[in-house]
């Protein structure tokens, strides 16, 4: 309680009649008078006084909002640093619906965390997409409905020209190894190395796409199975028994009864971006995703037409990406 040096009767007054006599001005309270006796009374000697005096402003400030902090000193990391300002000044913030200091700590820690765990995870991608350029492991290809597993392998293609061409024409394939060729859309280019692959998997392959959910690179054949049994957040998709694509499950009800999805047929492959039916194979998926008129959807698909008219021409014998059945 505060002494008698400060108020004789103070410690006969409740905040709420503080607060009623401050608004109405009675007994000469008003904020400027209470808030310089405040002021005065955080710095006396006794804990007991200090703690009535910051719940009485924490209640001032609850009630009469920001006119309060123009009696305390600067809200600023040099204030923070001393404990009552502090708590005062978190406790502000928490009037006013601001996350305090410690929880936007927390939140920044659990985006970091967050943001390195998604960064873990596509080191995770890029390293098998590696493995599976090197041969280490097989890349199955999406199969077509009713049709058998393909399994996709690196090929040379024959060289036409005899005698004469034929030591050029080796080297001229020679110049190019496993390392150089993306195993998905067949691009060559001698600035595949691991880091080219790496950029190329991620920006500009156009048979692989980024999930916009769990931000792995996909193949894009593959990408409603990925949906639907391998993404992080598959739990909120369910599949449509009219096209079978994967549908968010808030969106899934209507969608199946509005009938309104181009639906999917047996023996053809069903593109998860532009909804359209293609030829089966691989091949089907090669020309949808990569050629001139293929998927309006796909943003990649012209950077892959210009790279394969830019090759045009060269006269090098081209290594190709062929699929051959188990």
């Amino acid at each position: 309680m505060l002494t008698s040096k400060y108020s004789p009767t103070w410690e006969k007054t409740s905040t709420k009649e503080v607060k009623d006599q401050v608004e109405n001005g009675r007994r000469g309270l008003t904020m400027d008078n209470v808030m310089t006796f405040n002021m005065q009374a955080l710095q006396h000697n006794a804990g007991e006084v200090r703690d009535v005096t910051e719940r009485l402003i924490r209640q001032m400030y609850k009630d009469h909002g920001a006119p309060v902090k123009d009696y305390l000193p600067p809200d600023d990391e040099k204030n923070r640093k001393n404990t009552m300002w502090r708590q005062l000044f978190e406790y502000f913030d928490q009037v006013d619906g601001k996350p305090s200091k410690a929880d936007l700590r927390k939140q920044k820690a659990a985006d970091e965390a967050k943001k390195q765990a998604e960064i873990d995870a596509l080191q995770k991608q890029l390293q098998q997409l590696r493995d599976m350029n090197a041969g280490k492991a097989p890349v199955e290809a999406a199969p077509a409905k009713n049709e058998p597993s393909k399994k996709t392998v690196l090929k040379k293609k024959d060289p036409k020209p005899k005698g004469r061409g034929k030591a050029k024409d080796e080297d001229d394939v020679s110049m190019f190894t496993v390392d150089n060729i993306c195993i998905f859309c067949g691009e060559r280019n001698e600035s595949f190395t691991e880091e080219g692959l790496d950029i190329h998997y991620w920006k500009n392959c156009p048979m692989l796409k980024r999930c916009t959910n769990c931000k792995q690179v996909v193949e894009i054949a593959t990408y409603t199975d990925h949906l639907l049994t391998e993404c992080e957040s598959k739990a909120n998709f369910a599949k449509c028994p009219r096209c079978s694509e994967a549908i968010p499950k808030p969106e899934h009800e209507a969608h199946v009864a509005e009938k309104a999805c181009n639906p999917s047929k047996s023996g053809l492959n069903h593109c998860p971006l532009c909804h359209e039916n293609l030829p089966t194979g691989e091949e089907g998926w090669k020309e949808h995703l990569m050629g001139r008129q293929g998927c309006k959807q796909n943003p990649r698909r012209l950077l892959a037409l210009n790279n394969a008219g830019n090759k045009q021409g060269g006269g090098k014998n081209e290594i190709l990406i062929s699929f051959e059945m188990n």
